[in-house]
């Protein structure tokens, strides 16, 4: 159970950082955070955040049990 908690946890913390990574970088940068270029980027960055950050917990449990 602490395990998927913890899970759960650094996936949100990870969608939170990469979403305002993305709303001050676009900031900086003078763009519209509704932009057409920014919110695909904005999506494609969490996603990939999450999928990592799944794979990297995943790999960590394998090891743990072996």
């Amino acid at each position: 159970m602490k395990h998927e908690i913890k899970v759960k946890t650094i996936i949100i913390s990870l969608v939170a950082i990469s979403l305002l990574l993305m709303y001050n970088l676009s900031s900086l940068l003078g763009s519209s955070v509704s932009s057409l270029k920014t919110v695909p980027l904005l999506l494609s960055t969490v996603g990939f955040a999450t999928i990592g950050t799944i794979y990297l917990l995943e790999v960590q449990r394998v090891k743990a049990e072996d």
